[in-house]
């Protein structure tokens, strides 16, 4: 995962003169439809081109008691490479967002367990979910 000066996640040529910005919300059903119709259409025709980066920029809704977590487990898995895997995994598996899904997607990407669990319990990425 290239990370920008900011530290978001980003896919394709960072020095791309278009960057399309996903506020997002892991639970949220319509981000979640965007993920499945938009969000693969985008990236292949602008980001595999080198046309455009796409930058994720978290925005939980406080009526979606998953929604934070979910950002901080990307966000944590993202630390490790694996945003962008993550991302997607909690995408595809929205109905099951929790901490059990969390840990299983960390073991199925292979991340050092006890570097997930530590950032996961970092006070300051509440900090970093916030600031997007």
């Amino acid at each position: 995962m290239k990370k920008p000066p900011g530290g978001l996640p980003i896919q394709g040529n960072k020095q791309a003169k278009v960057a399309i910005i996903e506020y997002t919300d892991f639970q949220c059903p319509f981000c979640s439809r965007n993920f499945r119709q938009t969000y693969p259409k985008l990236v292949d025709k602008y980001v595999k081109t080198g046309k455009a980066s796409y930058v994720a920029k978290d925005f939980p809704l406080s009526f979606h008691s998953n929604a934070k977590g979910a950002a901080i487990a990307a966000r944590c898995a993202g630390k490790q490479g694996k945003y962008w895997e993550m991302h997607d995994a909690l995408f595809a598996n929205q109905r099951q967002l929790g901490d059990a899904l969390f840990h299983q997607e960390a073991d199925t990407l292979n991340l050092d367990v006890k570097k997930y669990e530590h950032c996961l319990k970092d006070p300051t990425m509440e900090k970093v979910i916030a600031r997007d």
